[in-house]
């Protein structure tokens, strides 16, 4: 996601904040990654909880 865990968190408050307007065009899942890369866990976003990564898949009109 960002650079680095300040910018990670950043993006996640700029999702949180409109997170309303943002599930209208897309589904939001975060990851939590651990040390090893690999993939602790994949759920839908939510908000108040610290992601590793988010992925953004555009839905279909």
């Amino acid at each position: 996601m960002g650079s680095n865990a300040v910018r990670s968190r950043k993006y996640q408050i700029g999702v949180n904040k409109y997170l309303s307007i943002l599930s209208k065009t897309f589904f939001i899942e975060g990851l939590i990654i651990d040390n090893d890369n690999n993939i602790e866990t994949r759920e839908k976003f939510k908000t108040g909880k610290n992601y590793t990564a988010l992925i953004f898949t555009r839905k279909e009109d």
